[in-house]
């Protein structure tokens, strides 16, 4: 029997060797791969439950939950196209439905993500309509109103399109226009707040302002919004409604009582109701706060109605001093100067007022007013009347 070589021998030992530490130093690279391969599967697992869990909740009509887990999905899977094109349906549905936060921080990013997909050759109505949200508030009308009429051509029935367009043509004063889109809009949906509230506006662009009141009216019962009270309280005082006036601003500065523009419309609707004390209160933070002066003026019109002649008195001389001798507050402040039994100073008041207003054409009225007072209060104590003749 042949004996084996011990070289042969030798050579097998060796590889034998090289063998065990290969398969040793292997060992930790196929575990690595194993668990990169489990921690993978995991990760798509988790993905799937996030897109499950955005489904449900956008079938629920939570359209907040619903971008929230699509986009945790599409961050464990960004390669996923169906994922990205169920995130953007979702923002879709959030603009449409005003559910969409649009400040600085979003509405660049959503004007990328939509402009992809109309690249894309996703340009249906729905698309094309929040694009140009978008656009309105960037402040593009002009692109937005196209996109807009794009998309009520392609689907006549899609509400928020002709609310949109009638809200892009009322920034461009296209009042008859708007007038027509929200008439559309309201025959798809007779209840809709926004689509009264876009009439509403038309109507007082046209100058319609018992039509106005009317849609401002429904456009409140619906949104209960700020800026719908607060074009439904500047109709009321157009039509000289005080009562609905007043009750249209209040709800407007429950809405927001740091609105100091409207302190003066709410005085005046006030005042006219009778309610003195709380409108001279309103007037003097608008003078406060926005340096109102019509509105100071008024302050001192309330002051003479509630026969407050000093307080009175005191406006009507600072107005003087703030209009140059304007000769309507120069009257007024003889008017409380008279109140307050001051007849020297109210005399010279009156003689002020006459002589500044008789160069103003128009001021005719003025004039006389002016003078009958001065006639009525007589010739300054130890003075001689001046004869008739």
């Amino acid at each position: 029997m042949t004996s084996t070589p011990l070289w042969f021998k030798l050579s097998m030992a060796t590889l034998t060797a090289v063998g065990l530490l290969v398969a040793v130093a292997m060992m930790p690279l196929v575990a690595n791969e194993r668990a990169d391969k489990a921690a993978r599967g995991s990760l798509v697992d988790l993905a799937e439950r996030y897109a499950a869990a955005a489904a449900d909740a956008r079938a629920a009509g939570d359209l907040t939950l619903a971008g929230r887990a699509y986009a945790a999905a599409l961050e464990l899977r960004p390669g996923d196209e169906a994922l990205r094109t169920a995130l953007a349906e979702v923002h879709i549905d959030q603009i449409l439905t005003d559910h969409a936060v649009l400040d600085d921080t979003t509405v660049q990013p959503l004007q990328l993500e939509l402009s992809a997909r109309m690249l894309a050759g996703q340009r249906d109505a729905r698309t094309l309509t929040a694009y140009a949200k978008v656009l309105l508030y960037r402040g593009f009308a002009e692109p937005a109103r196209e996109r807009l009429r794009e998309a009520v051509a392609l689907d006549g029935e899609l509400l928020s399109a002709h609310v949109f367009l009638a809200d892009a043509l009322l920034r461009a004063e296209e009042w008859t226009g708007a007038e027509s889109s929200a008439e559309r809009a309201l025959s798809i949906a007779p209840d809709d707040g926004l689509a009264h509230y876009a009439m509403g506006r038309a109507k007082a662009g046209l100058q319609a302002w018992d039509a106005a009141a009317v849609h401002f009216g429904k456009a409140g019962e619906v949104l209960d919004a700020f800026g719908v009270w607060r074009a439904l309280a500047e109709v009321e005082s157009e039509r000289e409604k005080w009562a609905e006036a007043e009750l249209a601003y209040r709800k407007a500065l429950q809405k927001r009582p740091e609105a100091a523009d409207l302190y003066a419309g709410y005085g005046r609707a006030l005042a006219f109701t009778g309610k003195l004390a709380p409108a001279a209160r309103y007037f003097q933070m608008a003078w406060e706060r926005t340096a109102d002066a019509e509105a100071y003026a008024s302050l001192g019109d309330v002051a003479l109605k509630a026969r407050d002649f000093d307080r009175a008195a005191q406006v009507f001389a600072d107005m003087v001093r703030l209009r140059g001798g304007d000769p309507e507050m120069m009257c007024r402040l003889g008017y409380a100067e008279e109140g307050r039994g001051q007849k020297d100073r109210a005399r010279a008041a009156f003689a002020r007022c006459a002589r500044s207003a008789t160069a103003i054409s128009g001021k005719e009225k003025l004039v006389a007013a002016a003078r009958a007072k001065l006639e009525a209060l007589g010739p300054p104590e130890g003075a001689e009347a001046p004869e008739k003749r």
